[in-house]
């Protein structure tokens, strides 16, 4: 796992969306075991978002979409701005995702800044 796919799942834990133990410690659909997001589905929600990081000069409304026709989950990442911190370029994405077991869709929003090495991190 790379550093961003580890900071997109811990970004996943962070919106309630993924599986596991950490999960089930601050996930909003614990307890309710089909309307958690399986690996699969936090591996698709992390290549959306990695897609939309790798392009040069994204427009604001551009998103990246996934589904997993296993588990019937979908979501999208979607860039609604741009920003400066600490001097760094910015990108705000934000997250949706829908289990796929009828739930309402959970949605969350983060900053990702490019270091000077190239790398995108999630600003504090």
């Amino acid at each position: 796992m790379t550093m961003t796919q580890l900071r997109l799942f811990l970004a996943a834990l962070a919106i309630g969306l993924a599986p596991g133990f950490a999960g089930a410690q601050i996930n909003p659909f614990k307890g309710r075991g089909g309307d958690r997001l399986s690996g699969g589905d936090i591996q698709m929600l992390m290549d959306a978002s990695n897609r939309l990081l790798a392009q040069p000069s994204p427009h604001k409304g551009a998103a990246e979409h996934w589904k997993n026709g296993q588990t019937g989950a979908s979501g999208s990442v979607s860039l609604t701005g741009n920003s400066r911190h600490d001097g760094l370029a910015c990108r705000i994405l934000s997250y949706q995702a829908h289990s796929g077991s009828g739930m309402s869709p959970r949605s969350s929003t983060l900053t990702w800044c490019k270091t000077q090495d190239g790398s995108w991190k999630i600003a504090s």
